[in-house]
């Protein structure tokens, strides 16, 4: 069985793009106008945004067989699934493995003390194809 789930994309995310762009376009602006040639104030402009768009467009999370794969650009891991011991929906997770574009989704509390936030944008179809395949799953 394979299983793609889509990443929420909340208000968080493209308020730090918005952000970005005019903290990049400010500094572009200052570059183009002093000694800094052209050239590397369009790098400047083009890095951060380029990263991203990586880190929206690749970040999902997949069921393949046994095992809860994620992804969000340099972000990826594995869980098996039959390690996951609780799931804590509408949270929000401060510190720690975010590979997630919202800032509430689901925490994975798997292994002995391990926990990784993810934000699927259908956060029950994730959790029943889970309990399905792990029922000893605590849900809060």
């Amino acid at each position: 069985m394979t299983k793609k789930y889509s990443a929420k994309v909340g208000l968080t995310f493209w308020f730090s793009v918005a952000i970005v762009v005019v903290c990049i376009s400010a500094a572009v602006w200052f570059m183009t106008n002093s000694a800094m040639s052209f050239r590397w104030s369009i790098l400047a402009f083009i890095f951060p945004l380029t990263l991203m768009t990586w880190v929206y467009l690749d970040t999902c999370y997949k069921i393949k067989g046994d095992t809860l794969v994620y992804r969000s650009g340099f972000i990826r891991g594995r869980i098996p699934i039959g390690s996951i011991r609780k799931i804590k929906t509408r949270a929000t997770m401060w510190t720690g493995t975010k590979p997630a574009l919202a800032s509430r989704g689901m925490i994975l509390t798997y292994g002995r003390y391990a926990k990784v936030f993810i934000a699927p944008e259908d956060e029950q179809a994730l959790l029943d194809d889970l309990k399905i395949l792990n029922p000893g799953i605590e849900v809060e």
